[in-house]
């Protein structure tokens, strides 16, 4: 069980509920304020964090990669994730919504000029219905 925390990184639990494992900035990790984690369907595991998009190779490794404005991404602050079509991810940011082809690792970016409301969204506020429309 991962759980994300505002000011601690994620804690890991195994099935007995014991902590196995901390991530957090005191060992490398990009941001202590953990606002929404996604599993995907190919067992990946993302976090939206202030400090950036990570993502996990999958759920038992702890490799991971940080996205971020350099990487094309609308704003690091990252708010809430859904995975769309297999090979999509959709982030809200405080910049907008940002559209990562996971293959090629490229983003595409919307905001206000798209017709999103002018704001930041709020953390982990996100749904998908049973049709796949987020």
């Amino acid at each position: 069980m991962w759980i994300g925390t505002f000011g601690q990184g994620i804690a890991i639990l195994n099935r007995n509920l014991k902590l196995t494992r901390n991530i957090n900035i005191l060992n490398g990790f990009c941001s202590n304020a953990i606002y929404h984690l996604l599993k995907d369907s190919k067992n990946r595991m993302w976090v939206a964090t202030r400090e950036g998009l990570a993502v996990f190779k999958s759920s038992d490794d702890m490799k991971y990669k940080v996205f971020n404005e350099k990487d094309g991404m609308a704003d690091s602050y990252t708010c809430a994730l859904a995975e769309g079509k297999p090979g999509e991810l959709w982030a809200s940011t405080n910049s907008g919504i940002s559209h990562l082809n996971v293959q090629t690792g490229k983003f595409e970016n919307f905001n206000f000029l798209d017709g999103l409301p002018i704001g930041n969204f709020m953390p982990g506020a996100v749904t998908t219905t049973m049709d796949g429309i987020i």
